[in-house]
């Protein structure tokens, strides 16, 4: 989990926000029932906010504080609401 405390904190510095796909939390918490309470736990104790989750479509985490990240292009907002 190393890797993906790095990646988030790394695009949280310069981003604000992080987007983690499905697989990846799948595979780091497998436990589909417990999985949302599990990564909002893993947002806590890193100082960072659970900004959305979606069952199938990833955790997005931002600054804690932060109202509104602010999300770049490379976030695909269609795609997070399901609209494609």
């Amino acid at each position: 989990m190393e890797t993906l405390e790095d990646q988030i904190a790394k695009a949280l510095a310069t981003d604000g926000v992080y987007l983690v796909e499905d697989e990846q939390l799948r595979r780091l918490w497998p436990d589909n029932q417990h999985r949302y309470a599990q990564v909002k736990e893993f947002a806590a104790r890193h100082g960072w906010r659970l900004f959305a989750y979606g069952h199938g479509r990833g955790a997005m985490f931002a600054k804690k504080g932060r109202i509104r990240p602010r999300l770049q292009s490379k976030v695909d907002v269609d795609w997070w609401c399901g609209k494609n």
